[in-house]
């Protein structure tokens, strides 16, 4: 028989004998069943007569010490049991704090925002600023895209300053290069780049590039904008080509209104 099988039938003793009151009697009952989960590992152990005291002479020595080393081994067992619940207990709860969400203070999570928030000023303060609308011509056309970082959107107004809704578009442009610094914002005459503009259909024209790419021709941008176009629609165009983010407008909005409320 294995070594947990007697843990099996020494637990299952312990078990029946759980609710055992204190007195002489009950205690020879406990010893009982005691005796009989120990089969056959030990030999039967007469219980003691309470009224009789140890049993004397050599035979009574002998069962005496038996019953001493029977104890003894219940006691271990008892012991040895207790440490592997423990063990047992402790390796649960250790593989349920191991899938546990860890916990972050008030005091930490305003030091963890305080800190990216200076990591993305520090990023943003080291990034090329333009924060206005430039005429340029043909010949300088070429570096004014790709001279510029992969991380850079360069707008393109292609205009002629005969359509008005071309110098609309570039009075719009300038507000737009002010708020949002970080794009470059740039116009151009339109027969300059192509004489496929040889009239005012197609006009204006924005072309949007990143990393030196085309990633939008929105030639006659109205049919993207509306006639009516301001800055709202502007900004929606912006932000489907991911020429700015959300982020950015929520920045702008909170900027604004501060600023009222600075001069109110």
């Amino acid at each position: 028989m294995s070594h947990k099988t007697l843990e099996e039938k020494l637990l299952l003793g312990l078990e029946k004998t759980s609710d055992s009151s204190n007195n002489d009697s009950d205690q020879s009952n406990i010893e009982s069943e005691e005796e009989k989960n120990l089969e056959p590992y030990y030999e039967e152990i007469p219980a003691v007569d309470a009224n009789k005291g140890a049993s004397s002479g050599p035979k009574g020595v002998l069962q005496d010490y038996r019953r001493f080393l029977h104890k003894q081994t219940i006691q271990n067992a008892k012991n040895k049991l207790k440490l592997i619940e423990e063990a047992k207990r402790f390796s649960v709860l250790k593989k349920e704090d191991e899938y546990e969400e860890p916990f972050f203070d008030d005091q930490f999570l305003n030091e963890y925002k305080l800190k990216k928030l200076s990591e993305i000023t520090r990023e943003i303060d080291s990034l090329k600023k333009f924060g206005t609308l430039r005429e340029i011509n043909i010949s300088s056309y070429l570096e004014e895209i790709d001279g510029e970082d992969r991380k850079t959107n360069v707008v393109v107004h292609l205009y002629e300053p005969s359509i008005p809704l071309c110098r609309h578009m570039n009075t719009c442009l300038s507000l737009l290069a002010r708020d949002f610094p970080l794009v470059k914002f740039i116009y151009i005459k339109a027969l300059t780049v192509s004489e496929k503009f040889n009239s005012d259909v197609g006009l204006p024209a924005i072309l949007i590039y990143r990393g030196g790419k085309l990633v939008a021709n929105l030639v006659n941008v109205v049919d993207y904008v509306g006639m009516n176009f301001a800055i709202p629609e502007l900004n929606q165009m912006l932000l489907k080509f991911k020429v700015i983010s959300e982020y950015d407008l929520l920045t702008l909005k909170q900027k604004n209104q501060e600023d009222l409320t600075k001069y109110n």
